[in-house]
């Protein structure tokens, strides 16, 4: 997939919704860090959500994979 930083600033949005949403696959993509903290601060407000797969993202580094904590 080629989702990027701006895809996962509307997938927050939707996430702070708190949607029936248990997992979520965010695999191979191009997004960074930037994008991912936006999801990150959403995810405070999400109740439901309890997997959320970011294998093979090239552009994130440890500190935004640290703040999912």
């Amino acid at each position: 997939m080629a989702i990027g930083d701006d895809d996962l600033l509307l997938l927050a949005k939707y996430i702070q919704m708190d949607p029936a949403l248990r997992s979520l696959s965010l695999a191979s993509n191009s997004f960074t860090d930037v994008g991912l903290n936006e999801v990150i601060t959403a995810l405070s407000k999400n109740t439901k959500l309890n997997h959320m797969n970011l294998l093979e993202n090239d552009n994130l580094s440890d500190w935004s994979l640290k703040n999912l904590n």
